[in-house]
């Protein structure tokens, strides 16, 4: 979740499959949201769904001033029972990452495949996607002012998966001999 009130907030929302291959099969994009009217898309969009997390923009984590909750305790008390996590933001990193599962590789029958697919049901992911440019000055960065708000979802999420992945491989001999020592 990339939060946004005069930019749109964006939501994706993504499978992962037992090798670790990302699919994204639903997209939301919209502004003039407060962060209840977001937790309740999520909540009504994902209604027979097991969502196992939410990662969102550390903004969500801000005090909203009058109402007192954060966005985070908002969507915690609509979004009951489902952990919600503050984003990595490491902006290079996050590209680099969407650079590496987007880059195809061949399947067992030789054919190209990428470790992310977008369904055609995401369609303003497909097209802004393609469209990121480089920034000017950090050139390892998108140029944010640009349609970037389902991109930094995406590069949320991609950097959530990409670490939790790592936490679940198996240690080798050497790395559990070295836990043991310190």
């Amino acid at each position: 979740v990339d939060w946004g009130f005069k930019r749109p907030s964006a939501i994706l929302w993504l499978s992962i499959n037992e090798e670790g291959e990302i699919h994204v099969y639903r997209e939301f994009h919209g502004a003039g949201l407060n962060y209840e009217q977001l937790a309740r898309i999520i909540h009504d969009q994902s209604a027979g769904e097991k969502i196992e997390v939410i990662v969102c923009d550390y903004n969500l984590w801000s005090q909203t001033g009058a109402v007192g909750e954060s966005g985070a305790e908002i969507f915690q008390r609509i979004l009951q029972g489902i952990p919600i996590l503050r984003a990595d933001k490491d902006r290079i990193i996050g590209w680099q990452r969407i650079r590496q599962y987007l880059e195809t590789q061949d399947d067992l029958w030789g054919m190209p495949r990428s470790s992310l697919t977008i369904s055609s049901s995401c369609p303003k992911l497909i097209e802004y996607l393609p469209l990121a440019q480089h920034d000017s000055i950090k050139v390892e960065d998108i140029d944010t002012t640009g349609e970037a708000d389902l991109l930094d979802a995406l590069r949320y999420a991609i950097m959530y998966v990409t670490r939790a992945q790592k936490a679940l491989r198996p240690k080798s001999g050497i790395q559990k001999r070295f836990e043991e020592l310190n």
